[in-house]
């Protein structure tokens, strides 16, 4: 078990992850219910890593030239990376309110991935009571070490699955522009970009990223391990910035955290049956199904093949089930309107 506070610079990326959602004591006067938790969490027996990420300092004291925006963003960040969001809600009116987590608990409602909790005799905790009941099937937790059994219970349940995605193009103005994609500037679609990324992949995930990625530095905000099929945008930075030296090129990518990186296409076992992941249409396979990328928004399906860049999907990651729909799709169902090119 390795905990990540606020204020933490290291990224842990252990195999699963719980966040410890609820009130915080608004002065080191209150104690802090986080660190109860931990304590139980040492005597459990947890197989396998796991991150646990503790919204507020080590010391209990926030600095105060924090500015209140980075906290936010801190704890969505992690909200979002986690695979089970505890919320215990210990509520006090005078020294923990829990106003904030009212609105945390709703806006993770339907993830699934919500364990609740809290003292019987906390304040006005029915309508958090009623709504977990209604959408969990299941009583709140009125003791923390039960509830905390539970979230280790849920974080191992989560099986590792496949993701596929392209032309993430983290950073870029000009793919902004031209891709027409509907933000404000660079900076809102990356937080976009990422924040639909880790509402679907989970640390223990793994996703194929078909080329385009962008800025190599997203990839620490990202969950899930990260293959990346070289796009023609990596192939430049290669050749600028390495001296084609592929090596020494794929050394610092993984330094910064992805999983692998591959040079050229991928052969990808899907149910048994081959298929190929490259970046370009052009250098798919005549004899089994594609994936690609590097044509955005432009043409979805092909008669070999599926684009998943996240222009085609909703600027989603693209997860196997999908990928088996469409194939079917493509194989057996669609007719010739879909692929037709020329009238």
């Amino acid at each position: 078990m390795q905990i990540r506070y606020y204020e933490d610079k290291e990224m842990l990326n252990n195999k699963f992850s719980i966040f410890l959602a609820g009130p915080t004591p608004r002065s080191t006067d209150v104690k802090s219910w986080r660190k109860e938790a931990i304590e139980i969490l040492k005597k459990l027996e947890l197989r396998g890593g796991v991150d646990i990420y503790i919204p507020e300092p080590k010391t209990g004291k926030f600095s105060d030239n924090l500015a209140y925006s980075d906290i936010i963003e801190w704890e969505h960040e992690h909200l979002e990376r986690a695979d089970v969001i505890l919320f215990w809600v210990p509520r006090e009116l005078k020294t923990m309110p829990a106003f904030t987590t009212n609105v945390e608990f709703g806006m993770y409602l339907k993830s699934g991935k919500i364990v609740y909790g809290r003292p019987d005799d906390a304040p006005n905790n029915r309508y958090l009571d009623y709504i977990y009941s209604k959408n969990y099937d299941a009583k709140p937790f009125n003791n923390l070490e039960d509830a905390l059994k539970e979230c280790v219970s849920k974080a191992f349940e989560c099986e590792g699955k496949d993701f596929f995605t392209s032309d993430t193009h983290f950073g870029s103005e000009r793919t902004l522009k031209f891709s027409n994609r509907n933000y404000k500037n660079a900076q809102e679609m990356d937080q976009d970009l990422i924040s639909k990324w880790n509402q679907i992949v989970k640390a223990n995930d793994k996703v194929f990223h078909l080329g385009d990625f962008g800025n190599y530095e997203e990839i620490k905000k990202l969950n899930g391990k990260v293959t990346l099929i070289m796009g023609n945008y990596e192939e430049k930075d290669l050749q600028d910035n390495f001296d084609n030296n592929f090596d020494r090129y794929k050394n610092h990518l993984l330094s910064l955290g992805f999983e692998d990186v591959i040079e050229k296409g991928l052969v990808y076992d899907l149910n048994g049956e081959k298929i190929y992941l490259t970046h370009r249409p052009l250098e798919c396979k005549k004899d089994c199904f594609n994936l690609f990328g590097h044509i955005h928004e432009k043409n979805m399906c092909k008669r070999f093949g599926l684009n998943v860049g996240v222009d085609s999907h909703k600027c989603y990651p693209c997860s196997k089930d999908e990928i088996m729909f469409y194939k079917n799709a493509i194989e057996n169902h669609y007719d010739e309107d879909v692929f037709v090119d020329r009238i």
